[in-house]
């Protein structure tokens, strides 16, 4: 039941035609080159080649970005010269974006910009198929246990469900201290993520943790400790929505 265990669903990919031919133009480290030549900002999204170029020329901190991307600047421009206006205006808007944000979304561990977060806005390519949400429960000997929430859960009809926030922490984690006790329960998996997927119906959230040692109390991870998480190694591959992969619709 534990060790990222996931519950089904199928992702209705919202990714607009603009968004997926600036993925197939640019690889990830030119996107990042783009990114950092954009970190001033640009008033039209037309101007973004020339920019880039003026920014690759002048900018040590842009050519350091092109050469620990191992990125060749002249077949970077040219391809940037042969964008449609509409996928230029999608980087623009993915630019304007990240800008806005903090320092740890902003830079991975390299201090490039952050491949995950690039991803999150859609400016390079998810690495696989991304999961709606993650529910860690951590037992009071620190112990964890991780469900991997594929499917919103407000498309599984849990919301009618006779049970409070506080009962659906502590039935979880029973069911985490049984499973990692040694004890199988009949249905011990589905009851789980349900009631994963009821406390983030509850709560609103995402991504978080019910801690046993905090009277079974559910407190929200916030995307930076996600990110740090990963950047660490620590989530093993896992592509998450609104972490290192854009939040999508489901059917």
């Amino acid at each position: 039941m534990c060790s990222q265990a996931s519950s089904s669903g199928t992702v209705v990919s919202p990714t607009t035609g603009t968004n997926k031919l600036q993925q197939q133009t640019l690889c990830a480290g030119e996107m990042q080159v783009v990114v950092a030549s954009l970190f001033n900002g640009v008033s039209d999204a037309a101007l973004i080649p020339s920019t880039a170029a003026a920014a690759i020329k002048s900018d040590r901190a842009v050519r350091y970005v092109a050469a620990r991307a191992g990125v060749d600047v002249p077949t970077l421009i040219e391809k940037l010269d042969t964008l449609p206006p509409a996928a230029l205006s999608a980087i623009k808007h993915g630019v304007n974006q990240y800008r806005t944000m903090s320092a740890s979304e902003m830079f991975g561990p390299n201090r490039l910009p952050s491949l995950a977060t690039l991803a999150r806005l859609g400016l390079v390519k998810a690495r696989g198929p991304a999961a709606w949400g993650l529910a860690v429960v951590q037992l009071k000997d620190w112990r964890t246990c991780e469900f991997v929430l594929r499917q919103d859960p407000a498309t599984m009809a849990l919301g009618h469900l006779p049970y409070s926030l506080e009962q659906s922490c502590a039935g979880l984690v029973k069911l985490v201290k049984s499973e990692l006790g040694g004890e199988t329960l009949p249905k011990g998996r589905q009851i789980a993520f349900g009631l994963a997927g009821l406390i983030a119906l509850r709560t609103g959230w995402r991504h978080f943790r019910v801690e046993e040692r905090n009277a079974c109390a559910v407190v929200e991870i916030a995307r930076e400790d996600l990110l740090g998480d990963l950047y660490r190694g620590q989530l093993g591959g896992l592509v998450l929505q609104g972490i290192n992969a854009p939040e999508l619709e489901f059917a």
